[in-house]
This record gives structure tokens, C-alpha cells and sequence, in this order.
């Protein structure tokens, strides 16, 4: 898939921009994907980088029936609000807790991807992801 990506430093505003209608996986609707794309961008609504992400894993949990987000604090908006509101839409089932371990977070991640879905683990801050690097060895 083609995908150009642009960041302006003083804006902040995030662009991506799609360039065909490939599938995002097979359980998804690419088609969909690119509709709420191009709608947004007649908006010519700028984004800050949380509710971007908020609106990604919206979008990736609407597609994809096979997609879970799970950390800590995910299920009532987690520590910086970028899970607010997924576990109220898309059910405590799909968006939910896991205890105070990253190695647990992502070991639990590494599982439901080998089981052919897409897991999406939050891992609070970048400090703590150094001991959960061995599960990926």
C-alpha cells in the first residue's frame, strides 16, 4: 500500500493520505477506511496526535471485528485520554484492563496475534517497554 505521510513542525497537524484501495487485512473494509479518510479531509479539520490515534483505533476496531485494544487503563481513556470512549462503543470485551506488567501486556499481545487477530497493546510510557522487549526474542 502507498501511503505518504507529512508533519508539519509548526502546525502539528497530521496528514495521511491514501493512494488506492487496498485491504487493510482481510477481515476490513479498505473502501470504508478511505471514505471517513476523504470525509475528514473535506473538513479540513486539523488533528492533535491523541484524538488521531483516538480516531485510528475507532476506525481499526469498525473494520476489523478480529481487533482488540488492551493495557492499562485503556477502558476508561487510559493516562493521556487516547482510549476514551472505545470501551463505552466497541465493548469491554474488545477494549480492555490488563495488570500492572508489560511483559504480560505484550506476551498476552504476541498470543492473540498467533491466533489471527490483531492485537493493539498500550504500553503507558516508553521507559517501560524495555523489559517487555524479551517476549519478542
Amino acid at each position: 500500500m502507498v501511503m505518504s505521510t507529512s508533519l508539519r513542525r509548526c502546525g502539528r497537524r497530521l496528514v495521511f493520505s491514501v493512494f488506492n484501495n487496498r485491504e487493510f487485512s482481510t477481515a476490513c473494509q479498505g473502501s470504508k477506511v478511505i471514505q471517513q479518510h476523504e470525509q475528514l479531509q473535506e473538513t479540513g479539520k486539523s488533528l492533535n496526535l491523541c484524538s488521531a490515534i483516538n480516531q485510528a483505533l475507532h476506525i481499526a476496531l469498525e473494520t476489523d471485528p478480529r481487533s482488540y485494544v488492551f493495557g492499562e487503563d485503556v477502558s476508561f481513556g487510559g493516562v493521556f485520554r487516547c482510549t476514551k470512549g472505545l470501551a463505552e462503543k466497541f465493548g469491554k470485551k474488545r477494549v480492555f484492563n490488563t495488570p500492572l506488567c508489560e511483559q504480560g501486556i505484550v506476551g498476552f499481545g504476541i498470543g492473540l496475534a498467533a491466533m489471527d487477530n490483531r492485537a493493539i497493546a498500550e504500553i503507558q510510557f516508553a521507559d517501560y517497554i524495555f523489559p517487555a522487549f524479551d517476549q519478542d526474542c
